[in-house]
């Protein structure tokens, strides 16, 4: 019996490959999202956002691949926006 639908479209319905524009949300995150507590530190805000964007991404993309979007994304002079 042969299946009726491609892996592939599979997969994408069941949200198991990452979205295509994920780099653009990550950098949407990356400016909108402010933290509660601020500590002024560059590190707090990295794992922050690395917080909201895995959950969002629901581990469709490695990690050290949303990590390096997040940092080219943070600009070094607003490390800390509240």
């Amino acid at each position: 019996m042969a299946p009726e639908r491609e892996v592939a479209s599979l997969a994408e319905e069941l949200e198991l490959v990452p979205p295509p524009a994920w780099p653009e949300l990550v950098r949407e995150l990356a400016a909108s999202a402010k933290l509660d507590h601020p500590d002024g530190s560059r590190e707090q805000r990295l794992r922050f956002l690395m917080g909201l964007a895995m959950g969002r991404l629901r581990g469709r993309v490695a990690g050290r691949e949303v990590r390096a979007e997040i940092e080219r994304a943070l600009v070094p002079c607003a490390e800390v926006t509240a």
